[in-house]
């Protein structure tokens, strides 16, 4: 057992590993104190100055977003700087969908404190599995602790993966487009009527299947939200 006093005040400690999703941050409270576990933090710990039963409850926090203005002006100066990177790294897939997180979890526990006291939290992410459905993110505690969960809706996520992937697709087509204009601006100086033809071929069916696929994916967005939400039900694992 290792307890300690402080001025005459018996203390336990309560300790919290967080081993959680990249990006994510969670909350954690007990005894009136919260705290949080992110990237940068993994391990929190609470004072408890008397023996007995407390509730530690968590909840992971919305994802945080940014000004839509700074957010679009931020993109319209880097645009083609990202579309060249994503160009670079092969970074063009469709299939945005599957990095959807439409689960956000909340839960509690009864943890009985007689001494000081290590938990660890293992939280994994929701998975899009091949019959259009996403598998619950789960959550594993090292401690014999029961542990009630909650999932609630994070329907957000869907038009936020969405325009990630769109911002991409616009920054990849921006470099093309901009490659073709420069190429048939010199085409048409040098008067290359040939060169030119296929240079405006290139260039608006460039910027047909971008608009093609900002609609068709746009349709797709609507329909898995929609899907979601009606299969979605809040409930405790």
């Amino acid at each position: 057992m290792t307890r300690g006093k402080l001025g005459g005040i018996l203390r336990m400690i309560l300790t919290v590993h967080g081993d959680i999703p990249a990006g994510e941050t969670f909350m954690f409270s007990v005894g009136g104190a919260t705290k949080e576990i992110d990237d940068s933090i993994r391990d929190i710990s609470f004072v408890l100055n008397i023996p007995g039963e407390y509730i530690l409850e968590f909840e992971q926090k919305p994802k945080k977003r940014y000004h839509k203005v700074i957010s679009t002006l931020f993109f319209i100066i880097t645009m083609l700087i990202q579309g060249v990177f994503h160009i670079f790294f092969m970074d063009i897939s469709s299939e945005w969908y599957k990095r959807v997180q439409p689960y956000r979890i909340k839960g509690r526990m009864k943890v009985n404190m007689t001494e000081n006291q290590m938990i660890s939290l293992s939280c994994s992410e929701a998975r899009y599995n091949d019959f259009g459905r996403w598998i619950k993110p789960k959550c594993v505690v090292s401690e014999s602790n029961e542990v009630d969960i909650i999932y609630l809706n994070n329907g957000n996520d869907f038009k936020d993966k969405y325009l990630i992937y769109i911002k991409r697709l616009i920054s990849v087509a921006g470099v093309g487009i901009t490659l073709f204009v420069c190429l048939l601006v010199n085409s048409l100086k040098a008067n290359i009527i040939s060169a030119s033809i296929v240079l405006s071929i290139c260039l608006i069916f460039t910027v047909i299947v971008s608009m093609v696929l900002i609609i068709s994916q746009y349709k797709k967005m609507i329909k898995l939200y929609n899907d979601f939400c009606d299969h979605f039900i809040t409930d405790k694992d």
